[in-house]
């Protein structure tokens, strides 16, 4: 009963009715036991998409699919009755977010401290305005042709991109390498959803155009970067809408309007890149922090767009697992920030299916990536975290103040059982409360816990690494497995939630 997802009461206990609780409760029963038959685990695309399959995916997620067909054509201009992305839409009541800092949160501030300071140093770049370009043709201007290897650029679209703060235009930033090699980041920096969060310092939103240091994955003059010479398109996070927000709201000085307008600026470096890449053989897409999230939302448009290259693609999400806690109530949070907050139900983004589905509250950032694996079977799909990442449990507890760091890893391994059903995803989760693991130094030395030259345990790098050449078939090579340290723990409904994240998922291991 889909009213059972929207009730926006996040802070009360959220009642199922008995045939929603009993399809939950056998869902998540059956799902170790098909995963253990190889239902799906070594499958190669035709095997995961029985009925009964299908069934279970879409208890984890919206189910809202996808039709690529629709994805470039106009909304029609017919309105329906209900339903239609152009017709009346329901009216999402406020859910009960917290304005003020939960306990959690205050707690690791410090470590949302040494992220914010990532941010607040400029970079030595060149400025290239693409409206004074080539006589001011759009993507047309700033062309890669024009750049030099020695340099970092921002790239300024003008345009519809904007910041939360008007003072400060955005722009994304590209650091030239291999004319066929593309590694597109979002660099996440915060999120706002009102003028709580808005007006916050610790654990809001960045409003200029920042970006962070060339570390970790981003370094691509790294050699032991397995993305050495790529050249890298960054786009800095200015918005606080996770890449995806195209709206205005009143949290300024004395009601004046904020522009949140994370789709144009995305949209803007994508078709930049486009342009300047007519010949691609690789192309990684990493989105860390809450970029991840952004991933999430934008991984079948990215593919989709250079689908025409026939490059070899991989995903990685770094650090940020999703809005995982509640999970019920969560579907109306979400339904409520897509369409009255960032207004993200109606970009091109999405398909006119997809669109429709997050109009009506069906639709999840978690589900349309899971509905994004799904589609593009060619890709591979990575994501990586600590099992007690304190910037996620800090966010997550916003919308719920009871979370711990025990029950926010129970909760986050429910969604990783929804991406887990897919054969082209992998997840790598570390011990300890660390954000952001791929862009940081720390890349380069993090692993498992007791991982030895013996015990046949990939770094984390090894493991990248092996991801990024494509070492196929992925079902036979060590390294492109799941990783994960602790005992083995059934993670269903209704099983006994333990006390703490030192264990695995066994249905994913």
């Amino acid at each position: 009963p889909r009213t059972a997802y929207r009730t926006p009461k996040l802070l009360d206990s959220i009642k199922h009715s008995s045939s929603m609780a009993l399809s939950r409760g056998l869902a998540l029963w059956l799902l170790p036991s098909l995963v253990a038959q190889g239902a799906c685990r070594g499958c190669a695309g035709s095997g995961c998409e029985s009925e009964d399959h299908q069934g279970l995916v879409t208890h984890f997620s919206s189910g809202a699919g996808d039709d690529l067909a629709l994805l470039q054509k106009k909304p029609k201009k017919k309105a329906k009755k209900s339903g239609n992305v152009t017709g009346k839409r329901l009216q999402w009541p406020v859910p009960e977010i917290l304005d003020e800092v939960p306990p959690v949160a205050r707690a690791s501030s410090g470590s949302w401290k040494e992220e914010q300071q990532q941010y607040t140093s400029a970079l030595p770049m060149e400025q290239c305005h693409m409206k004074a370009a080539r006589g001011g043709k759009g993507a047309k201007g700033c062309a890669f042709n024009s750049m030099s290897s020695e340099s970092i650029y921002a790239v300024h679209p003008g345009g519809l991109t904007a910041c939360l703060d008007s003072s400060a235009p955005f722009y994304f930033v590209v650091k030239l390498g291999d004319p066929k090699k593309l590694l597109f980041t979002l660099d996440g920096a915060g999120a706002c959803w009102n003028k709580g969060s808005f007006d916050r310092e610790a654990y809001g939103c960045v409003k200029k155009p920042s970006p962070g240091p060339w570390s970790g994955m981003l370094d691509v003059t790294d050699k032991r970067n397995p993305y050495y010479g790529y050249t890298v398109v960054r786009v800095v996070d200015c918005s606080g809408d996770l890449f995806a927000g195209n709206a205005a709201s009143a949290w300024g000085k004395n009601g004046t309007l904020v522009q949140q307008r994370g789709y144009q600026n995305t949209k803007a470096a994508l078709e930049w890149s486009l342009l300047q890449f007519p010949q691609l053989s690789n192309l990684a897409v990493l989105g860390h922090s809450t970029g991840a999230l952004g991933v999430q939302y934008w991984a079948d448009r990215i593919l989709t767009t250079f689908a025409d290259r026939n490059a070899s693609a991989v995903v990685h999400s770094d650090s940020f697992i999703g809005w995982v806690e509640p999970q019920e109530g969560l579907q109306a949070t979400q339904a409520y920030i897509n369409n009255d907050v960032w207004n993200v139900c109606k970009n091109l983004a999405l398909s006119a299916k997809q669109q429709k589905a997050c109009v009506a509250g069906e639709f999840t950032f978690q589900s349309h990536f899971a509905d994004t694996m799904k589609l593009h079977k060619e890709a591979l799909f990575t994501m990586v975290s600590s099992k007690a990442d304190m910037t996620q449990i800090a966010f997550n507890s916003f919308f719920n103040p009871d979370l711990t760091k025990a029950s926010w890893y129970w909760a986050a391994n429910f969604q990783l059982q929804a991406f887990g059903w897919y054969p082209n995803f992998r997840v790598y989760l570390l011990d300890g409360d660390a954000h952001r693991q791929i862009s940081r130094d720390s890349f380069y030395t993090a692993k498992q816990a007791g991982t030895t030259a013996e015990s046949q345990v990939p770094t984390l790098l090894e493991w990248i690494t092996a991801i990024a050449k494509c070492d196929w078939p992925v079902e036979e090579h060590q390294l492109l497995g799941h990783v994960c340290n602790g005992k083995m723990v059934t993670v269903m409904s209704g099983a006994t939630e333990p006390s703490d994240s030192n264990y695995c998922d066994e249905s994913l291991f």
